[in-house]
């Protein structure tokens, strides 16, 4: 009990933007985990870690939507509160969209790297309209790159 109260004391001081890039990269690791699981371990194991994969995508964009839902809360204008609230649930929508009716592994790994992308172009795009801070912008921006690569990479590496 002692350690935990330790550990919550120690992330209590750090500032807000730190914390958030702690997170945001740690939120990275079943990414790779999962990416290097389908590389070097047998395909008979493919169809799980695939669909590991893909239901890790959609339970991390829909994080990215609920994190507008906390914008919305905040919003004073009615019009920039209906914009965040649409953002909300759309990234989730999809996603589960995506993983119900898509089964080819390219065209949902495509649909789902496309998704991302289209997520982080709205929110840059937008983010000075609904007052986001510029610190999540970055980071999202650095998170996007990264899951691109691993998405690009399990493309290239699925294909061989």
């Amino acid at each position: 009990m002692q350690l935990l109260k330790s550990f919550f004391k120690k992330v209590s001081n750090l500032k807000g933007n730190y914390l958030a890039n702690i997170l945001g990269f740690s939120g990275l690791i079943p990414f790779i985990f999962l990416f290097l699981s389908i590389v070097f371990l047998d395909a008979k194991y493919h169809n799980f870690l695939f669909n590991s994969f893909f239901l890790y995508s959609a339970i991390i964009l829909s994080f990215i939507g609920g994190v507008y839902w906390g914008f919305s809360i905040t919003q004073v204008n009615k019009l920039k509160a209906k914009l965040a609230l649409f953002y909300s649930v759309f990234p989730a929508i999809i996603a589960w969209a995506i993983i119900c009716l898509v089964n080819n592994i390219y065209i949902k790994s495509i649909l789902f790297l496309l998704l991302f992308n289209l997520i982080f172009i709205c929110e840059s795009k937008y983010s000075n309209y609904l007052g986001i801070p510029i610190y999540y912008i970055k980071l999202r921006q650095k998170l996007n790159i990264i899951i691109n690569i691993i998405f690009l990479a399990l493309l290239l590496t699925y294909s061989i």
